[in-house]
């Protein structure tokens, strides 16, 4: 079995989190588990996660980055990969992973968005996406990585580090 905990912080996600979910469970190999760490959804995303088989957390505090602090708490794999609610990966995702992180150089990454609409691929936001994240630092500017899947070992963490910023807008 594979040693990556998929985790997915979500609020009223229900029109997306199950196909994200069918998708994942195509994983070859699998995922170690998966994780849905719900925010106080008002719609059924906490009951689509219990339908498709995965682990369903309940948080206590409301915010992306405290729902994935708390599914990283209880996650079991060495390697943890973070997904919105609406992300579809390759089906070799978890091969991805791990190749990438069997160079001990190399302690997290991550994959650029691909958006797309209900009709139609977003091209324009993916292309801003890419671009802020990849040239951004080139041309001097901050580049702020809101939309990159963000995965990584836990090889340097510290018990007492926060994974994520609380108050980050």
């Amino acid at each position: 079995m594979s040693g990556v905990s998929i985790i997915i912080p979500a609020l009223n996600e229900s029109a997306t989190l199950g196909r994200t979910l069918r998708h994942l469970s195509l994983l070859d190999p699998p995922a170690r588990e998966i994780i849905v760490v719900d925010g106080g959804s008002q719609d059924n995303t906490p009951e689509i996660a219990k339908a498709a088989g995965v682990t369903v957390l309940i948080s206590d505090c409301k915010g992306r980055s405290l729902q994935m602090n708390r599914g990283a708490e209880v996650a079991t794999g060495e390697i943890l990969c973070f997904l919105h609610a609406d992300t579809l990966v390759p089906d070799d995702l978890v091969t991805v992973i791990e190749k990438t992180l069997a160079d001990r150089s190399v302690t997290c990454g991550g994959f650029i968005s691909l958006m797309a609409g209900t009709n139609a691929t977003r091209w324009g936001v993916t292309l801003h996406n890419y671009l802020k994240t990849y040239v951004g630092d080139r041309v001097g500017k901050t580049s702020v990585k809101y939309n990159v899947k963000v995965f990584g070992t836990r090889q340097h963490a510290q018990p007492d580090v926060i994974l994520f910023e609380t108050n980050i807008t």
